[in-house]
C-alpha cells in the first residue's frame, strides 16, 4: 500500500441537494451517502457550473466554464490542448493510477477506447449494472502508487426515462406493495412563482408533463420513482464503501462524493434540470478523509463550492500536485481540514437550456439568486433565498429591491468580462443589451424589466 492519499470520486448523475436523508429529507433513505456526511464534510452550497451533462462534466474535468472551453450543449468535445491539461493526464503526471468506471459523456456516453486520450484506464464502460463489481476488482489489487478512481454511475438519472414512460435501462423501481398513498406529496414549491422568465412556461411545453398530460396523482409517481432511484444507487455506493473498509482501504482513502446536476422532481411543476432553481443547479458535495484523520466528523459548510471548476484543484490538492495558473477554481481541501481559507463569497452557474438556445447565467451571494435569461418577458428573477428557499416570489419586478438588483447586475457583467463570457454582450437576435443596468440603455418596459 502506498503512504499517498489514494482519492476515490463517487457521481451520480441528476441527484439534487435535497435526494438525500441526511439533509432531512422524510421521502428518502440514504443510509451510505448519510455515512459518508456522518464522517466527513457535507457542503451544503454546492452548485454545477452548468446543470446540464456533457457542459458540467467537462468543466469537471478541466477546471474551467463551459464557455472557455466550447462545452454549451450535450455534443461538445473538448480540444486537444483542454484534454492535456484535464484531470487524468494532470493526475498522471503526479505519479497516480487513475481508472474511469460507468459515464462518461464528453461528448460520448462510454470513454471506451479514448480512455488512454483522456488519461485514464477504462475500468468500466457505461453500466450501473458492472459498475460496483468492476470497482470492487480495481480496488482489491495490489497498488504500488497512489489511485484515482472515479466511480460514475448513471442513477437517478433513469427517471427521465420514466418520465417519458419507458423502461428503465438498469431495472424498475417500484414493488409489488408500492401504493399510491404512499408516494411523497407535492413539493411546497409545486407551483411556478409570480412573474416566472416566460422561457421557463415555453420550455415546460416541450417536457412530458405537458406532453402527456400528468395529473397531481402522476407527479406523486414520479416524485416516488425518483427517489427509489436515488435508493438504488445509494446501495451501490455503500458496496464501494465496504470495499474499503474490507481493503484497509480506507484508513489511506479520500471519498468525494457529488452529482453532475440536480433534477427538478416536480418544483415549478418541471422536471429534468438545465434552469436555475435550487433543484436543478444544487447538488449533493461530501468530503471524507482517511480515517486516521477525520476530524472533525459529520460538520456541515455553507462555503459556497462550484464543482465544475473546484473539483479538479481540490483533487490536485489532496494530491500534492501543482495546480495549473489561470482556473476560477479553488480547492475545498482547506475548508475540509479548517484551516480558515479565504473563501469566494459569489459563485456564479452557467446555462444554455436543453434543446433551446436560451442562455442563462446565475448569480448566488450570501441571501439572494439572481438569474438572468438572453431574452423574453421577466427575463431577469431575482429571490431571497433565505426567506423564501423554495424560489417563489421574483423581487426583480419590486422598486424597493432596485439596489439589490444593480448590484447583482454589475457583478454579473464583472464576471462576464473576467471570464471572457459573451453572455455580456449584444446578441445579434435581441432588441436589448443582454444585460442591463451597467452603462446600458434600459430594456423596453414590455419586456418585463424593473428597478
Amino acid at each position: 500500500m502506498t503512504d499517498r492519499l489514494n482519492i476515490l470520486v463517487i457521481m451520480t448523475d441528476q441527484q439534487n441537494g435535497n435526494a438525500m436523508s441526511c439533509v432531512g429529507s422524510t421521502d428518502v433513505a440514504t443510509p451510505h451517502q448519510d455515512r459518508l456526511a456522518h464522517e466527513g464534510v457535507r457542503f451544503d452550497r454546492a452548485y454545477v457550473a452548468f446543470p446540464l451533462c456533457c457542459p458540467s462534466r467537462a468543466a469537471m474535468a478541466t477546471g474551467r466554464w463551459p464557455h472557455q472551453i466550447g462545452a454549451m450543449t450535450n455534443g461538445s468535445s473538448l480540444t486537444a490542448d483542454d484534454i492535456a491539461c484535464s484531470t487524468g493526464p494532470l493526475m498522471r503526471a503526479a505519479g497516480y493510477r487513475t481508472g474511469w468506471a460507468g459515464k462518461w459523456h464528453v461528448p460520448n456516453i462510454d470513454m471506451g477506447k479514448d480512455a488512454e486520450i483522456f488519461g485514464f484506464q477504462n475500468v468500466c464502460g457505461f453500466s450501473d449494472t458492472y459498475l460496483a463489481d468492476a470497482c470492487e476488482a480495481f480496488l482489491r489489487q495490489d497498488h504500488t502508487q497512489p489511485f484515482l478512481l472515479f466511480a460514475s454511475f448513471d442513477n437517478p438519472h433513469n427517471i427521465c426515462e420514466h418520465g417519458r414512460d419507458q423502461v428503465l435501462p438498469w431495472g424498475e423501481v417500484e414493488r409489488d406493495d408500492d401504493l399510491p398513498a404512499n408516494y411523497p406529496n407535492l413539493p411546497f414549491n409545486h407551483a411556478r412563482p409570480a412573474f416566472e422568465a416566460k422561457v421557463l412556461g415555453d420550455l415546460r411545453k416541450g417536457m412530458p408533463p405537458q406532453q402527456y398530460g400528468f395529473t397531481q396523482e402522476r407527479w406523486r409517481r414520479f416524485r416516488h420513482v425518483y427517489f427509489r432511484l436515488c435508493e438504488k444507487v445509494d446501495v451501490e455506493i455503500g458496496r464501494l464503501l465496504a470495499v474499503l473498509d474490507d481493503t484497509g482501504l480506507a484508513e489511506n482513502t479520500v471519498v468525494i462524493m457529488l452529482s453532475d446536476h440536480g433534477e427538478h422532481n416536480g418544483a415549478h411543476e418541471l422536471i429534468q434540470k438545465s434552469t436555475s432553481y435550487e433543484e436543478s443547479v444544487r447538488v449533493p458535495f461530501i468530503v471524507r478523509l482517511p480515517e486516521h484523520v477525520r476530524n472533525p466528523r459529520g460538520r456541515v459548510t455553507e462555503a459556497m463550492v462550484n464543482t465544475g471548476l473546484d473539483l479538479m484543484p481540490t483533487l490536485l490538492d489532496f494530491a500534492d500536485a501543482p495546480i495549473p495558473d489561470g482556473l476560477d477554481g479553488l480547492s475545498v481541501k482547506p475548508v475540509v481540514e479548517e484551516r480558515d481559507p479565504v473563501w469566494r463569497d459569489t459563485l456564479f452557474v452557467e446555462s444554455q437550456m436543453d434543446k433551446t438556445d436560451v442562455q442563462l447565467r446565475m448569480l448566488r451571494t450570501k441571501h439572494f439568486k439572481y438569474t438572468l435569461f438572453d431574452r423574453g418577458q421577466y427575463r431577469e428573477m431575482l429571490f431571497d433565498l433565505q426567506n423564501d428557499p423554495g424560489e417563489l416570489v421574483n423581487l426583480a419586478v419590486e422598486t424597493r429591491y432596485a439596489d439589490v438588483l444593480n448590484a447583482h447586475r454589475k457583478q454579473l457583467h464583472k464576471w462576464c468580462l473576467a471570464t471572457g463570457d459573451t453572455f455580456g454582450k449584444h446578441y445579434s437576435h435581441a432588441p436589448y443589451p443582454v444585460i442591463p443596468g451597467v452603462g446600458y440603455a434600459r430594456a423596453p418596459a414590455r419586456e418585463g424589466l424593473r428597478g
